[in-house]
């Protein structure tokens, strides 16, 4: 709201931006900053006369009670959306199981091959999708040893399908990381992926042996550990 209150040339817009804040986000928003706000607009659009004619008066500060409860909300809730972290170091061993894009649940540790990928992308990232040809060269070499399990971050499921059909990645297990809505699930957070490309290279124990390989490092990497034995 806040950003596109200061874009829009609108001021209109404006008022609703600020409107919509002070009445349900203020304690989120603070009670100083939705006052700076309303002066804001009223010196950006000082011709404006509604803002001036519905006498946007501020916002009732809250009392100690309703900022306890606020706060202890805010605990609550960042409680549930905390996840115990996996240990991701090299020789960590890794599990995950997440549904294809049919809702059939794939297991990392099912997969026959001795040397797995997991791949964290998504359609609209462009370094990720920058990767396929590193990895479908990769794939193409060593398929018989190797296998990429690719977990899509995408909420757009049909962005998703699109950007595998342009990318040639059909041959990749792929995946979703985002089960409902546009978070990733329980078991993504647990690997504590803070951005995208990202990527775990796996044993046949599923043992981490590299992380996050960009363009011919994979490459490098499948070849040091399958033509050395």
């Amino acid at each position: 709201y806040i950003e596109a209150m200061k874009k829009t040339n609108h001021p209109s817009l404006a008022e609703s931006y600020y409107l919509m804040l002070r009445a349900f986000h203020s304690n989120s928003v603070g009670y100083d900053k939705i006052e700076e706000l309303k002066l804001y607009i009223q010196n950006k659009f000082h011709d404006y006369k509604p803002i001036q004619d519905l006498g946007l008066t501020p916002a009732p500060k809250p009392s100690e009670e309703a900022l306890r409860v606020a706060a202890r909300l805010k605990e609550i809730s960042a409680g549930r959306d905390y996840v115990v972290p996996q240990d991701t170091i090299i020789g960590a061993h890794i599990t995950l199981s997440l549904p294809d894009m049919e809702g059939t649940y794939i297991s990392t540790d099912s997969l026959i091959n001795e040397y797995v990928l997991i791949d964290f992308w998504a359609s609209w990232c462009a370094p990720c999708r920058k990767e396929s040809p590193y990895l479908k060269k990769a794939l193409s070499i060593y398929g018989s040893s190797f296998s990429i399990y690719a977990v899509t971050l995408d909420s757009d499921l049909n962005a998703c399908m699109q950007a595998i059909e342009r990318d040639g990645t059909e041959d990749f297990i792929h995946v979703k990381g985002i089960l409902g809505g546009s978070f990733p699930c329980y078991a993504v957070r647990k690997l504590g992926i803070r951005g995208i490309p990202a990527n775990f290279l796996l044993d046949k124990d599923r043992r981490i042996v590299a992380k996050n390989l960009r363009g011919g490092e994979l490459l490098n990497m499948l070849e040091h550990l399958i033509q050395k034995k």
